[in-house]
């Protein structure tokens, strides 16, 4: 399959309308009609059904368009990667990251890297420690930001001189909202939103000796959870510090006790060479971890 016959299929999914598409891509209608057929023709398989207004996907279109996304990301990240090799200070660092106040300590390696080298430009994609590896795994992110665990064989890792702190973020009116922590007797006693890695924590694990609390939804981003808990009063899971009470919300945060903290990583991938932009991220990072420590 061809990269560039895949953008096309991918433009007649967006639009879902050929002469749109042709319009967009700034090619005919027939030649990117003629572009359709000879995809199908190559997989086998009808990938659209030709309406009198708009195209349909069958079952193979849209597994080909969720694949074609990923192939296409790829293939523009892999572009990117390749040119930064030719000029040190020009290229892109990709960075799949956790939710975590780390963040606050990467903030001036970011500012330093703008000044020193401002043809290097960061993109930062928030996730769970499985989005973050994935996209590591899929060439799609340089480095990753984790929690608590890393797989030592199949990354490189530099543990950050960071903890977070666990806590129960809730309603302001909530029961709990007047004491000053959380035990793991109330912990059980929760209807909970949770990462969707909460059985995996095994620091979370051992402290809450006398039982899980019942989790009745999960997520990825607190953002999502906070909402959540801004309209029914619910109770999640997280780090001090992600939200902030302020007279435009409801939260109040409460820290586990004995208090539950993790450590921070970066990751990267051992079998792939970084490129020159991510090599002086790299250096930037063990830089400001060396005067740190």
């Amino acid at each position: 399959m061809d990269i560039r016959v895949l953008r096309y299929f991918l433009k007649i999914c967006e639009l879902g309308n050929i002469s749109k598409a042709a319009e967009s891509l700034h090619t005919t209608q027939p030649n990117l009609s003629r572009q359709l057929t000879q995809l199908e023709d190559e997989l086998g398989r009808t990938l659209v059904i030709r309406g009198k207004r708009r195209l349909t996907l069958t079952e193979e279109g849209e597994y080909l368009r969720k694949q074609a996304l990923s192939i296409v990301e790829m293939a523009d990240h892999t572009e990117s990667t390749l040119k930064s090799f030719q000029d040190h200070i020009n290229g892109h660092v990709h960075i799949g990251a956790a939710e975590s106040t780390v963040m606050a300590v990467f903030a001036p390696i970011f500012q330093k890297s703008w000044k020193t080298y401002p043809g290097i430009s960061y993109h930062l994609t928030s996730g769970n420690y499985v989005d973050v590896t994935r996209s590591l795994d899929n060439s799609l992110a340089d480095f990753g930001i984790v929690i608590e665990k890393t797989d030592k064989s199949k990354y490189h890792h530099l543990q950050l001189p960071h903890r977070d702190t666990w806590g129960i973020l809730m309603h302001r009116d909530s029961p709990l909202a007047q004491q000053k922590s959380i035990t793991p007797a109330d912990f059980a006693k929760l209807s909970l939103i949770a990462s969707r890695e909460i059985e995996e924590i095994g620091k979370i694990k051992n402290w809450a000796s006398e039982g899980s609390p019942k989790v009745i939804a999960t997520c990825n981003l607190i953002t999502n959870a906070a909402l959540m808990i801004e309209a029914t009063s619910g109770y999640a899971l997280t780090f001090e510090g992600l939200t902030f009470p302020s007279e435009s919300n409801h939260f109040v945060f409460c820290p586990l006790e004995p208090a539950v903290t993790s450590n921070t990583y970066l990751i990267w991938k051992k079998d792939t060479p970084l490129s020159k932009s991510a090599q002086i991220f790299l250096e930037l990072v063990e830089e400001a971890m060396g005067r740190a420590n």
